[in-house]
């Protein structure tokens, strides 16, 4: 009796398993063509045996589930598959490139949600994900206090994400052309006068001289400062950034591929 009655058991699971794999292609098609009902009653029924699935199956039906409920606008379906995900892997990032940007600041929230109440409720066990929101707070808060300095001076704002050296090189080059540009300016002004006041023939020529020195170097230096300044706004705005301290990165344009456990994204 217990051998029959193991075997209709096994054999209904062996049923299961082979139904579930037939069904993932079909939910995958479903999703790509927007049919979003469909998505979420193969979703549905997939999840009934989950058990069976691989924890990276698993996690992609739960996307595709949270994702349609957001599009049929079940919110809080969306937030309860969403959260599903977060169980299995704390991790879990949305790719930028294949997702709508109100999905993942839907997403991002709750998974800050997430992460803030698991150091609420377990203050004494904070595990590696615990301490990267933490770090993703701060990294985020530096980095909007280098924004303006960075406007400012070149390379002022790059000490604010840890990039000491590329932040001395840029005030270094910006000191370097800078200074002169200026000085050069007023030479310029000062010779010019004196040019335009010149009455003496004979140094008319070696004044003009002087003037056109001085103007070609203010304008040398000054246009040296200014590729120097643009390419310091580039590359703190528009470029990725690896906090060394924290080993938090920013993605400051879309389709960035994260890598961290948690990134901070800037569309633009």
């Amino acid at each position: 009796m217990k051998k029959t009655l193991f075997a209709i058991l096994f054999f209904i699971q062996l049923g299961f398993s082979q139904q579930e794999p037939e069904l993932l292609p079909k939910i995958k098609n479903s999703f790509v063509a927007f049919e979003y009902e469909q998505t979420v009653t193969l979703a549905d029924s997939i999840l009934l045996n989950r058990e069976i699935l691989s924890e990276k199956d698993l996690t992609e039906v739960l996307r595709m589930q949270a994702i349609a409920h957001f599009s049929l606008d079940n919110l809080q379906l969306a937030e309860d598959s969403f959260h599903s995900i977060l169980e299995i892997q704390p991790n879990f990032t949305l790719n930028e490139s294949e997702t709508s940007p109100k999905i993942i600041a839907f997403y991002d929230k709750i998974k800050l949600d997430y992460l803030s109440q698991k150091l609420d409720t377990d203050p004494g066990e904070l595990e590696a994900e615990h301490f990267h929101l933490l770090q993703m707070q701060k990294a985020l808060k530096d980095y909007k206090s280098g924004m303006l300095r960075s406007l400012i001076i070149p390379g002022w704002g790059h000490y604010y994400i840890n990039e000491n050296s590329k932040g001395l090189i840029l005030n270094i080059g910006s000191l370097l052309t800078l200074a002169p540009g200026v000085f050069y300016a007023f030479q310029t002004e000062k010779y010019e006068r004196e040019y335009l006041n010149m009455t003496n023939e004979d140094k008319i020529e070696s004044s003009y001289r002087r003037y056109n020195n001085a103007y070609k170097n203010r304008n040398g230096f000054l246009a040296a400062f200014a590729v120097i300044w643009l390419y310091s706004q580039y590359d703190y705005f528009f470029t990725e950034h690896q906090t060394i301290s924290l080993n938090t990165q920013f993605y400051l344009a879309p389709g960035g591929k994260p890598s961290a456990l948690l990134q901070i994204s800037f569309p633009f």
